[in-house]
């Protein structure tokens, strides 16, 4: 007997007011616009059966009568569903729709079964805002549905499977997303756990699903494509599948025609032409030209036996979905330029004006560019056109460095190859091809043979030129002038608080990751782009090496996040001792690694004082950088004070590089230094005290707990470790380094230990203010003193200086230069 028999027996019933609000929410977006002739799928199930195999068709306009249908239908035992996103207003009724019904999306939407807490919490932290969930249970756990809004519909089922694709590995959603045909269960209906035995296993029961409406924010679908995946999980196409022309795959007859997947051959067809036209022109054709263009080679390729495509029905999708590819693709493109946000929104009236400029000077140059004549090909007017064809956009020229810099679309990249010596020669090529398509067309239209010859002749010599060395060099200096291609060295990475990652750029106000923009004129990288999550084996790490201090821990984390920032406002030097095999240079070698073009190396001999003049090529190299890293600190030193100073104090550095000229810098570095041995101190002012912060690492890890592998293990998370370090710069901004009391103990001892000066007055000295001790006698004891200590000694004039730093008051007597109020104790 089937209990499920008497529908009636049901005591749940569906909520006809979240079934129409859920509705009314998937048709909002389209009521007015070109696909407000989409329809809303409603798929359902036989009563009491699992498999949604049956649906029904309603348009925009028949929302009540979608609503009463799916109510009629869940109350009859059946578990009600509906499509994501709409379908094609030429569906085949009498089936379930597939992905070629697919017609246009305008949201991404996810179920969450699991882990609703961490899932609600990734998507938060990527700045999401759905514009409504669906609670599709609360037994044994909340489960629901994410429906996030796009900035744009979107009609192309391939790229909305790969956003949707990296959207749930980012967050960690269910990863069976399916393709554009999929089905959600609809809001107000009885969702019947209990069906399914795995689920009842699980404690599923039957409830009625609801719908909350949240204050959604529009995500662009580039944004969503770009997000990286949590770790364990690889970002994957969803399968789009193409509607209307088969699977998705280009299928061709003996004869190359193509008689499957003419909708994935339309796209590729734009997408050429687009791209000839941008080559060609340096601009990008109207959303009707490339129809044109694309759907004359379209009916030329395929097998026109489908009205789908000919009839006028079918012409007006393809027109829709050549304006889309035109809108998606320019908003791409400005986005990456830097010239607005896909993230926010802001600045695309601005963006958009921009193009059309850019569109408009094509249109110019084109309309006076029609005939050989008037074809200019003098040195000025090549690189006038070389701008306006995307260099002044790509390019900028640094006078002071002699150095060209490329936008390479995560930053401005210097270029050390020549490159722009190739992308002239490669637009000096096309510009050639031009001159000699025009130059064959006014050949054909020349009144006689010998006309038509001089013309060709003419061009032939004329296209020769511009492959003319000289050529390419007079364009190539003449275009550093280019107003819109001149920049200044200070203008590159002037914003410390913005960071360059593969990713795009994180602005350390929020933590935000957002799309890099050519504005933001970074130069420099991080190793890898960040990721949310936990870096569980990096956190386990530090609590071995700092004994499970998380006060440390914390700690560690916003020093490390200071350190991003290009910050110098702390003025410290971060201290790691050790004696060895207790991690401080996994600790150091990690941090470098991830911080990439923003770390450098440094010898330890830069920090130490030495007995010759210190180079100024030894501090050339740290310009610009955010992280300086030494280690391996010898025996017998003692730190240079007034370089520590120099470095953490902000103040200008004058520097220059090998056979170079002199140059000032303000130092942005986080001095991180490793050492098994602590240097000493000439002297310790309250400079250096404020400066010096010790990490202590003295756990000594047991040879059979090391992990050789340790290196690598945290190389895999090195996405979720600068997450971690990103995080720990919000803190420090907000908070300040709050540095622990046992690191400030630890400080303090440290400097009071290694005062060298301080250490030899109070073994070897007795204050006494009628005394007089002989310069040269202080200073014989002092080497004595050195000796037994294994420190090396200091020159006189040296000891002189940093005695008087501590008040002592030096004369000069019949018996020599000393100073009053010393007395050297008995040997």
């Amino acid at each position: 007997m089937n209990m499920h028999s008497d529908a009636g027996s049901d005591a749940l019933a569906p909520n006809r007011s979240a079934i129409q609000q859920h509705l009314a929410a998937l048709a909002a977006p389209f009521l007015s616009g070109p696909y407000e002739d989409g329809l809303i799928e409603i798929a359902y199930t036989a009563p009491f059966q699992m498999a949604p195999d049956r649906s029904r068709l309603f348009g925009l306009d028949d929302l009540d009568a979608a609503a009463e249908f799916a109510e009629t239908r869940n109350n009859a035992g059946c578990s009600v569903y509906v499509g994501a996103a709409l379908r094609n207003p030429d569906a085949d009724r009498s089936r379930r729709c597939s992905g070629a019904d697919f017609y246009v999306a305008a949201f991404a939407a996810f179920d969450v079964d699991e882990d609703v807490g961490a899932v609600s919490k990734r998507v938060a932290d990527a700045g999401l805002k759905p514009a409504f969930s669906v609670r599709t249970g609360s037994t044994p756990a909340n489960r629901f549905q994410v429906w996030l809004p796009l900035l744009v519909p979107c009609d192309d089922p391939d790229e909305l499977g790969e956003a949707l694709g990296a959207l749930v590995a980012h967050v960690g959603a269910d990863p069976k997303v399916h393709d554009s045909a999929r089905v959600l269960r609809l809001a107000g209906t009885v969702a019947r756990g209990s069906l399914d035995p795995r689920k009842a296993a699980k404690g599923y029961v039957d409830e009625v699903t609801s719908f909350t409406p949240r204050e959604g924010e529009p995500v662009d679908l580039l944004r969503l494509a770009a997000l990286a995946p949590m770790p364990g999980r690889e970002a994957g196409s969803t399968g789009g599948h193409n509607r209307g022309g088969g699977s998705g795959e280009v299928v061709r007859d003996a004869n190359g025609i193509v008689t499957d997947g003419r909708e994935t051959w339309f796209r590729t067809l734009l997408l050429k032409h687009l791209a000839g036209t941008q080559r060609q022109h340096g601009a990008d054709p109207t959303a009707e030209e490339l129809f044109e263009a694309g759907f004359a080679e379209f009916c030329r390729t395929t097998e026109n036996s489908d009205e789908r495509w000919t009839s006028n029905r079918g012409q007006a999708a393809l027109r829709k979905r050549a304006a889309n590819t035109i809108q998606r693709l320019r908003a791409g493109r400005l986005a990456r330029c830097g010239l607005y946000s896909y993230e926010t929104g802001t600045g695309r009236e601005e963006a958009e004006a921009v193009q059309a400029e850019r569109d408009r000077k094509f249109s110019e140059r084109a309309a006076g560019s029609n005939t050989p004549d008037t074809f200019d090909t003098t040195h000025d007017a090549l690189a006038v056109a070389l701008g306006a064809d995307g260099w002044d956009l790509d390019a900028r020229y640094v006078a002071t460095w002699g150095k060209w810099l490329f936008w390479d679309g995560t930053r401005w990249q210097v270029d050390e190859k020549l490159a722009h010596v190739t992308r002239i020669r490669e637009f000096l090529r096309r510009q050639g091809a031009a001159l000699a398509e025009l130059g064959k067309q006014e050949a054909t239209r020349a009144g006689n043979a010998r006309n038509a010859d001089t013309l060709r002749a003419r061009i032939k010599s004329q296209v020769a030129g511009l492959a003319n060395n000289n050529t390419v060099m007079a364009v190539a200096s003449l275009a550093r002038s280019n107003p819109e291609s001149v920049a200044r060295a200070e203008s590159f990475d002037g914003d410390r608080l913005l960071l360059g990652t593969p990713g795009g750029t994180v602005d350390l106000r929020s933590g935000q990751l957002r799309p890099a923009r050519r504005a933001d004129m970074i130069t420099r990288l991080t190793g890898c782009a960040p990721a949310r999550g936990t870096p569980v084996r990096w956190l386990r790490f530090l609590s071995e090496v700092f004994d499970g201090d998380e006060e440390l821990v914390a700690f560690t984390q916003r020093v490390a996040g200071y350190a991003l920032t290009g910050a110098t406002s702390e003025h410290k030097l971060f201290f790691a001792y050790g004696t060895g095999r207790n991690g401080k240079s996994v600790f150091l070698n990690t941090l470098f690694d991830i911080w990439g073009d923003y770390a450098r190396r440094a010898s330890s001999a830069t920090f130490l004082n030495s007995h010759g003049d210190r180079h100024p090529t030894d501090l050339a190299g740290l310009q610009g950088a955010r992280l300086v890293a030494a280690s391996e600190l010898p025996k017998g030193k003692t730190w240079d004070e007034s370089v520590i100073k120099d470095l953490t104090g902000g103040d200008v550095i004058t520097a220059r590089y090998m056979r170079g000229d002199f140059f000032d810098f303000e130092p942005q570095m986080t001095l991180f230094i490793a050492g098994n041995n602590m240097p000493s101190f000439r002297g310790v002012d309250e400079a250096i005290r404020a400066r010096m912060v010790l990490l202590p690492f003295t756990v000594t890890i047991p040879p059979e707990q090391r992990d050789k592998d340790l290196p690598a293990k945290l190389k895999a998370e090195a996405p979720q470790i600068l997450q971690w370090a990103i995080d720990g710069a919000v803190q420090w901004r907000a908070a300040g380094l709050q540095v622990p009391a046992s690191v400030e103990a630890a400080s303090a001892e440290y400097l009071d230990d290694e005062d060298t000066v301080g250490q030899f007055l109070a073994d070897e000295t007795i204050v006494d203010p009628a005394a007089f001790t002989k310069t040269t006698d202080l200073h014989i004891r002092f080497g004595q003193w050195c000796d037994l200590q294994g420190l090396n000694t200091w020159t006189l004039r040296t000891l002189q200086k940093e005695v008087k730093q501590r008040g002592y008051q030096e004369h000069r007597r019949n018996s020599g230069r000393g100073f009053i109020g010393l007395r050297l104790a008995s040997p």
